[in-house]
């Protein structure tokens, strides 16, 4: 009897650590998972923590927008707007929207003579540049690269066109829209009716 008891507690103990070896790899196999998935979030999310409007998607209203994007302040029934640093630069971003539906996205950095230079415009330009040719590919049409004071570049998917641009040393601005395809014309009509509105 003594030595079936001990052989039981044998068994036992055996199966325990058959059990614990196994939740140690089943635990050690999840935690794996885990890293791998943050991981693979850093890299592809990189770019949606950056730019918060990478969330929304064309023809969204307003409201939804606003639960979304954070600090939205609707200006008028054209536009809403918010601001953050992007790159160490304050940067304003503009939702347009056409019959409350949001058709075009633009991003304003104001880079002043006292707080930025040419070698920080040109590094801003260049980080941007790469950027957006990682998440869309090669810019479909590009003006004046090598120039510091005037150039571009433009990309296009089914749904989206981007364009880049500084627009000249004098006026400080860089500029980047996003503009749904589809509603290109809506938007048109939406910013004519503003602007004879003066809003």
């Amino acid at each position: 009897m003594a030595g079936e008891s001990e052989g039981d507690t044998r068994r036992v103990h055996q199966d325990f650590q058959g059990e614990w070896k196994m939740k140690r790899v089943v635990h050690a196999i999840s935690f794996t998972l885990i890293g791998l998935a943050a991981f693979f979030a850093l890299i592809t999310g990189a770019y949606s923590q950056e730019y918060d409007f990478e969330t929304l998607r064309w023809g969204m209203e307003l409201e939804e927008v606003g639960e979304r994007v954070p600090g939205l302040v609707k200006e008028d029934a054209f536009s809403a707007s918010t601001s953050k640093a992007i790159h160490r630069h304050e940067a304003s971003i503009s939702y347009l929207f056409a019959d409350n539906k949001l058709g075009e996205v633009m991003i304003l950095f104001q880079l002043y003579g006292d707080e930025v230079n040419e070698e920080e415009r040109r590094r801003l330009f260049q980080i941007l540049l790469e950027e957006y040719t990682k998440k869309y590919g090669d810019p479909v049409e590009t003006d004046n690269l090598e120039d510091d004071s005037n150039k571009s570049a433009g990309w296009r998917t089914e749904r989206t066109e981007v364009n880049l641009m500084i627009m000249g040393l004098d006026s400080h601005f860089l500029t980047i829209w996003h503009s749904s395809i589809a509603m290109k014309e809506e938007m048109e009509k939406a910013r004519n009716a503003h602007i004879a509105a003066g809003e």
